[in-house]
């Protein structure tokens, strides 16, 4: 999984099962430390992102975005990640562009997911700006 950036070929979906193992022996190995609580997809999938670079992060802002472009998210499973890999094949070309652009100004070569974790996550918090606005402008006391 580290010779391959995840998103980036046709034949990706053959990453899956494996991935999916990850997750769960990474949710084994957070068993006896979490005892009676299962590792959470957003630990899970931040501990797959940091070292293989394969999913993007499933935090609060993520999730958010990543319903709002209207993909659905029923936890962390083969659903997920095949919906995760047909919007990076959609947006491929532009994805590719990005990651060349950052590594050219920035020095370094982000994985694709990175670039669609913070895709959504960008789309997510823009969500809860809005709705914190909302918040406070009705309690804003009037007249």
């Amino acid at each position: 999984m580290w010779a391959r950036d995840f998103g980036t070929s046709d034949n990706d979906t053959e990453l899956i099962p494996t991935i999916l193992d990850a997750v769960e022996e990474i949710r084994d190995a957070y068993r006896p430390v979490a005892e009676s609580r299962e590792a959470t997809d957003t630990l899970v999938t931040k501990v797959v992102l940091g070292t293989f670079g394969s999913l993007p992060a499933s935090d609060r802002y993520f999730i958010l975005g990543f319903k709002k472009e209207g993909y659905s998210c029923s936890g962390l499973n083969t659903r997920f990640v095949t919906q995760l890999l047909a919007f990076t094949r959609e947006h491929r070309s532009e994805l590719l562009q990005e990651q060349q652009a950052i590594e050219r100004i920035g020095g370094i070569k982000y994985p694709l997911m990175k670039l669609v974790d913070m895709y959504f996550w960008q789309i997510g918090a823009g969500i809860s700006d809005l709705k914190q606005n909302a918040e406070d402008l009705q309690s804003v006391p009037v007249g």
